[in-house]
């Protein structure tokens, strides 16, 4: 939410802040300074729902949350079971480097009108 993306950017900010502040004063240190690299590692654990919608719309999906009216995601959920194909890709590569390889996929010709592509892009 929206909430939770402004209070993990402000415990960020306050991370930095804190650790410009000894950099430039090189005084004594604070318990903010102390604290400098868990305030940055919590500000980005702070915005976990984010990172949920960004890991299921870059693999096909999506995210269901901020909701108590599970109707529509749960619709949409059962017409994705229902008319679901699967292809898969392997590349032609001797040497398994785990490097990420871009693909797209395009349709040339499609006989229903309202059928729709999800991919992934790799």
């Amino acid at each position: 939410s929206d909430a939770q993306s402004k209070s993990s950017t402000a415990m960020l900010a306050s991370a930095a802040k804190s650790s410009r502040r000894q950099q430039i004063y090189n005084n004594s240190v604070t318990v903010d300074q102390v604290k400098v690299f868990d305030t940055a590692r919590d500000s980005i654990h702070a915005d976990r729902q984010t990172a949920l919608d960004d890991l299921s719309t870059s693999t096909g999906g999506f995210l269901i949350a901020n909701t108590n009216d599970f109707r529509a995601p749960f619709r949409k959920l059962s017409e994705d079971i229902e008319t679901y194909y699967q292809l898969a890709y392997a590349p032609r590569i001797t040497e398994y480097d785990g490097r990420f390889r871009s693909i797209a996929v395009k349709v040339k010709r499609v006989k229903r009108a309202d059928a729709r592509v999800q991919t992934r892009s790799g």
